[in-house]
């Protein structure tokens, strides 16, 4: 053992810590409180509409919180289990604080933006203090702390642009409830060693399996907590297997509660081939794994320069790719290179080593490497892993200062906070509500379907609703629908699209009455959703108000044709479609030739006898 590391953890403990660390704790408390305080006046966004406003156990308050507890995470909204993604989702915990909060403010962002906010400062504090004991220094001076790695690594957390997502959407809950449970367990893990009174193994077991329930990625704390034990406090290998024990415990109760919720571990059985739910659904194997470790070096990239930022990375804003791609193969080879690194100095119980290590780690359960979690990225999905990134930047910064000038390079080293700082405050306006939201979104995600999608459902919905009817309201429609038109002209097939596309179609023709331009995006949903209730119900609607026009008589023989004649066979919308033209002119020749082959095909030859007659006695000549 190293009995100087071991003295300098043990004098860590000895010191009263909250009075000679009372000014960088006020700063770091501060700090996150004046980045994010405008959020106080946000609205709901995204994801809360899933865990808050329309989940309806949330919606209980108290008798909500069981339901929460005893079944998947989206069942309160969905009303039934859906296996949607891989994994399936069991994360009640944050949603059991949104039901907290129901009972006593009712739906009230301002309580959920605040207990966000309080949170993620606390973690800043938490990992002040957790680093205080792991890098442990005498205070000789009362500034010694600003050249320590415990404030650097704190600070630089906690004004991290890519943590706005995790702070300022209130669904993001449970990223910070995950790490903060986490964090606290390794800190009564730190407790035992101290002491050693087992019953720190027992708060340590408790919290974690808290942190489990707010999210799945406290599991990767089962080796991350060991590892720091083994590098920072220099214990032996049988106190280490120890703790990793009591910390197998609670991952172990957790995993068997969920499956005893869920139904599966990973696998429902239920093979995922919807894109916005399953990003590799039209990939090669080799085209996954390439996407994959090119979204790693994503991922590194925003760490190091976090702009521009978005909340959507799904497809196609991460592109295919394969293995021919140099930025692929240098992502593979980085990557495999420091977690070889990094398990090696880990052994070697070298500091250096355990950011690397953690970062990887905790980054591996949200990689899609070893299961598809529903997107190619998100930069939530890094909040965790990026203490690695605090950690290894501020030992770097520390380094530096101690071999030279302590003051120019805290400086700079504020100079660069600072940058961050700015980046993050600049960055929370997107998070005031939906439509900023997604107007911020597509400047960045320009090749994301979904981040289309949601744009021109955002203007529909929270800007051209509320216009009164004339050109500026039209002008709006019209951009929703360019919106749209992109989104189908990266996934054509995707049906949120194809049904707002038509929904925006009807409300551009409620104000201009052109049925040219109406009937071909109209026609553009029905190629890839042939029985759109709202396009049907919007035909009859035209059919009521034009009568026998031509142009809807020739549309209904063109789509009925095209639907009993392509690969796109559709039997019931080519008979709908055929009756919608006949019910505006029960003496079109083309229309009853049409319903006597859509008859014929059917096996129903008496009905198309009877529709071939009616045609070949209005034109002899029809169909052939």
């Amino acid at each position: 053992m190293n009995t100087k590391v071991t003295s300098y953890f043990t004098q860590s403990w000895q010191e009263p810590f909250w009075r000679i660390h009372a000014l960088p704790l006020l700063l770091l408390f501060a700090v996150p409180l004046l980045l994010y305080w405008p959020a106080l006046q946000y609205d709901y966004v995204l994801d809360d509409k899933i865990v808050i406003t329309k989940n309806e156990f949330t919606q209980k308050g108290f008798s909500g919180i069981w339901d929460l507890l005893s079944t998947e995470t989206f069942t309160g909204y969905f009303q039934e289990q859906r296996d949607l993604i891989v994994g399936g989702r069991y994360r009640p915990l944050s949603l059991v604080t949104f039901a907290l909060e129901h009972q006593f403010f009712g739906l009230n962002p301002k309580v959920s933006h605040g207990l966000n906010i309080l949170l993620y400062a606390l973690t800043g504090l938490l990992i002040y203090r957790i680093f205080t004991l792991l890098y442990y220094r005498p205070l000789v001076g009362r500034m010694l702390w600003l050249f320590g790695v415990p404030f650097w690594a704190a600070l630089i957390f906690m004004v991290h642009p890519l943590h706005v997502e995790a702070v300022a959407n209130i669904k993001g809950r449970d990223e910070l409830m995950s790490l903060l449970g986490s964090l606290t367990a390794l800190y009564f893990s730190l407790r035992h060693i101290h002491t050693q009174k087992s019953r720190y193994l027992l708060y340590m077991a408790l919290v974690l399996f808290l942190a489990c329930l707010s999210k799945e990625n406290a599991v990767t704390w089962v080796v991350i907590i060991p590892a720091a034990l083994w590098v920072f406090v220099s214990i032996n290998a049988k106190q280490v297997i120890r703790v990793a024990i009591w910390l197998l415990l609670p991952v172990m109760a957790y995993l068997l509660i969920r499956y005893q919720v869920i139904g599966y571990f990973l696998d429902s059985g239920t093979e995922i081939t919807n894109l916005m739910n399953n990003p590799f659904a039209e990939m090669s194997g080799r085209q996954k794994y390439a996407t994959i470790f090119y979204t790693l070096w994503v991922y590194l990239k925003l760490l190091f320069f976090p702009y521009p930022l978005t909340h959507d990375y799904y497809p196609y804003h991460i592109p295919i790719l394969d293995w021919n791609n140099g930025m692929v193969l240098f992502s593979f080879l980085l990557h495999i290179g420091l977690l070889l690194a990094s398990i090696v100095g880990i052994l070697k119980k070298r500091r250096w080593s355990f950011p690397i290590f953690y970062y990887l780690i905790t980054l591996s359960i949200v990689s899609n490497l070893f299961f598809t979690v529903g997107t190619f990225m998100n930069e939530r999905f890094v909040y965790a892993s990026s203490l690695g990134y605090s950690l290894l930047l501020g030992q770097a910064w520390v380094h530096q200062i101690e071999k030279k000038n302590r003051m120019g390079l805290a400086l700079l080293a504020f100079l660069v906070v600072g940058i961050y700082g700015f980046l993050s405050f600049n960055r929370l306006p997107a998070w005031k509500d939906t439509l900023s939201l997604n107007m911020a979104a597509i400047e960045v995600s320009t090749q994301s379907a979904r981040a289309n999608l949601f744009a021109g459902t955002a203007l529909y919905n929270e800007k051209a609703l509320k216009m009164e009817r004339g050109e500026e309201k039209k002008a709006v429609l019209l951009e929703a629908r360019n919106y749209l038109l992109k989104s189908l002209a990266i996934h054509p097939s995707y049906q949120d699209a194809l049904s707002m596309l038509g929904g925006v179609a009807g409300a551009i023709y409620d104000i201009d009455r052109q049925v040219e331009p109406l009937l071909e995006d109209f026609s553009k949903v029905l190629e890839n959703r042939p029985m759109d209730p709202y396009v049907y119900s919007f035909l009859e609607y035209l059919n009521r108000s034009l009568g026998p026009a031509k142009v809807l008589q020739d549309f209904y023989f063109a789509k009925g044709y095209t639907f009993f004649q392509t690969e796109k066979y559709n039997s019931n919308a080519a008979m709908k479609m055929i009756q919608l033209g006949l019910s505006v002119n029960p003496n079109n020749a083309e229309l009853l030739w049409s319903m006597a082959q859509i008859n014929y095909r059917m096996g129903n030859k008496n009905e198309g006898d009877r529709y071939l007659l009616r045609a070949r006695n209005i034109n002899p000549s029809v169909g052939l």
